[in-house]
């Protein structure tokens, strides 16, 4: 049936553990998407502060953009299933999990490129990766109603999965870029998400922000 249902994977050889998340949708459930470096976090370097520390055992944690939790809780509360979108190697996924759940973000899938490598920032690598999933959302039935993102490149690849230039929201220096809704603080659009907009008509199957 439709829900959140938890994994859990345990290595027999070493008992390591692996967790992650099923998320079974209706269809026309509509979603929040969310890049995560330089958007969720106060900046692209943020990743490698992370990656470099857990490298020499010292625990770097990136700092997140101020009022991002409260905006993609917000969407939650509304119904909205929240996505993050990375172009993060995939090794890095309890990594990326790890920080979501410790700084309050909302239950949601997280994507990242299925290589030890991380995609390149531009166009032909990483736009194209990002698109070929939202497009495999769509097919699936799940509408992109907002997407937020920092690059060009985010913006280019919003604008091809179909959303409108007036639900997409760029921060950072890039802000603006093409049309977009541009992005000073997450905070300014607190208030706008609260009143304005509407309640998903198709609910989530789950009501927990517990991952």
């Amino acid at each position: 049936s439709h829900g959140h249902y938890r994994v859990r994977m345990v290595c027999g050889a070493d008992r390591s553990v692996g967790a992650g998340s099923l998320f079974i949708l209706r269809e026309r459930t509509r979603a929040v998407v969310f890049d995560m470096d330089g958007t969720l976090t106060v900046g692209d370097e943020e990743i490698v502060k992370g990656f470099v520390g857990d490298l020499v055992s010292v625990r770097y944690d990136a700092v997140p953009r101020k009022g991002a939790v409260t905006l993609a809780r917000l969407f939650f509360m509304k119904g909205y299933q929240v996505v993050y979108l990375s172009g993060r190697q995939g090794s890095f996924y309890n990594f990326s999990r790890d920080w979501l759940v410790r700084h309050g973000f909302p239950p949601g899938p997280i994507h990242l490129t299925q290589t030890h490598v991380p995609t390149l920032p531009v166009w032909a690598s990483v736009g194209k990766f990002k698109l070929k999933y939202l497009h495999g959302l769509r097919d699936k039935g799940i509408e992109i109603a907002y997407a937020f993102g920092n690059t060009v490149t985010d913006r280019m690849c919003y604008e091809k999965a179909g959303v409108p230039h007036d639900r997409i929201f760029l921060v950072g220096p890039h802000r603006g870029n093409g049309g977009t809704v541009p992005v000073r603080r997450f905070r300014d659009l607190l208030p706008h998400v609260l009143w304005h907009v509407r309640p998903s008509p198709v609910p989530l199957p789950y009501a927990s922000m517990r991952w």
